[in-house]
Parts: structure tokens; sequence; C-alpha cells
């Protein structure tokens, strides 16, 4: 599932996914807001790097996991 805002873009939603969900819950609860902040972002931006090469999700890369990769173990 997406959310659409007026302007037209779409991000995912997070909490549609269990692992995700709780991927970004372990962030926003670890790290400084700021950085948080900067992993949903990087983890948007990627997102639209892949739609952009025309990557194909759980194909060329596991939208699953992406949330994950960039945050340290607990």
């Amino acid at each position: 599932m997406t959310i659409s805002n007026a302007s037209g873009l779409s991000l995912p939603d997070l909490a549609s996914s269990p692992l995700r969900r709780a991927a970004v819950e372990h962030v926003l609860e670890i790290e400084a807001a700021s950085t948080a902040h900067h992993s949903l972002r990087s983890y948007f931006f990627a997102l639209k790097t892949a739609e952009f090469r025309q990557l194909r999700r759980d194909v060329d890369y596991d939208d699953d996991t992406l949330p994950a990769a960039g945050s340290r173990p607990g």
C-alpha cells in the first residue's frame, strides 16, 4: 500500500509490513530524532531510485529488509 499527497508523491505505508514496522520502530527508539529521520529519508530515496531505475520490488530488491539495512543492533 502507498500513501499519496497532493503533489503526487507516493510513499510506502511503513506499517503495512511487520518487519518494516519493527525496523522503523527500532531506529526511532535507539537513534536521535535527526538520525532516525535521516534513515527514513534515505529509505524513501532508495525506493524512488529503484523506481527510477525500473527495479522490481521483491525481485531486484527486498523492500522489507531495506529499512533495516542501515540500522545498528540495539
